[in-house]
């Protein structure tokens, strides 16, 4: 289709049908066929200037979100682990009844927002991880806590999904000898206290946001051993270990200007029980 020229309208009769229509707010269609041009409005319309200098991700974004309000949300009922969650509504409600953990949503676009909301007794944890695109991922691991919402705004120069209130972790119940950073952990509070004598570091997604705290028992009769990744410190920051008490352990990890892990120190806190 191609215009070929622009005039003004004044009052008068145009159209096939000839209907005597007013100049005020009209929106002039031309079609293929000149015979089936129409004059109309249309009140819903999203319109830019040039000089309104709005990007084409900005355009799509207002394309994006009309007819998504939160009268049509997009139902998510899986549970477990969701990777690169494609979306269709800028209004994501989770009702699955068991745990949810989320490493991405696909597509962001810059400037984008979205709302989290959980339904249902049981946590949304924001995880960092490979599982998900790069272009997929959250900046940094949160919770999102039964009935609650939470929203979230894509980042086009960090590739990423920020939150736009921070958000405070929960700790997250975990079992092993494999201390990750991931998401902020508890090990050995939800079940006996820890009695291994050796435990590795995961720092795959680590962030410095993380606490990790650890209950260990004393009866094992040595301190456990810490074996560290290759090019990471390990450093104590204070507190002795003691015998046939439980000790707790504080971790958390430090990062270098690139973004890569390269200390974890930890703290120990005896007799905070008796065994």
């Amino acid at each position: 289709m191609q215009i070929l020229e622009f005039v003004e309208l004044g009052v008068g009769t145009y159209g096939k049908d000839a209907t005597p229509i007013s100049p005020e707010n009209l929106l002039l269609i031309f079609k293929e066929n000149p015979e089936e041009s129409e004059i109309g409005r249309d009140n819903d319309a999203v319109h830019y200037d040039a000089n309104d200098e709005k990007s084409s991700s900005e355009k799509h974004l207002a394309r994006f979100n009309i007819g998504s309000t939160s009268s049509a949300p997009q139902i998510i009922e899986s549970t477990g682990q969701i990777n690169n969650l494609e979306i269709n509504s800028n209004n994501l409600v989770f009702t699955g009844a068991g745990v949810i953990i989320l490493t991405g949503i696909a597509g962001g676009l810059d400037g984008q927002e979205l709302t989290i909301t959980r339904m249902n007794n049981a946590n949304l944890f924001i995880k960092v991880s490979v599982d998900s695109a790069t272009t997929s991922r959250f900046l940094n691991p949160a919770v999102v806590y039964p009935n609650s919402i939470v929203r979230i705004k894509y980042n086009g120069q960090l590739n990423r999904w920020l939150y736009e209130t921070p958000l405070v972790g929960d700790y997250v119940a975990s079992i092993g000898n494999t201390i990750a950073f991931d998401l902020p952990r508890k090990y050995g509070y939800d079940t006996l206290p820890f009695g291994f004598t050796s435990f590795n570091f995961n720092i795959e997604g680590a962030s410095e946001l993380n606490l990790i705290k650890m209950l260990h028992s004393g009866e094992v009769g040595n301190p456990p051993v810490f074996n560290v990744p290759v090019g990471v410190e390990l450093h104590h920051s204070g507190g002795d270990y003691e015998f046939d008490v439980l000790n707790e352990y504080l971790f958390i990890c430090h990062k270098n200007n690139a973004g890569q892990v390269t200390r974890i120190s930890y703290s120990i806190s005896p007799n905070i029980l008796a065994i």
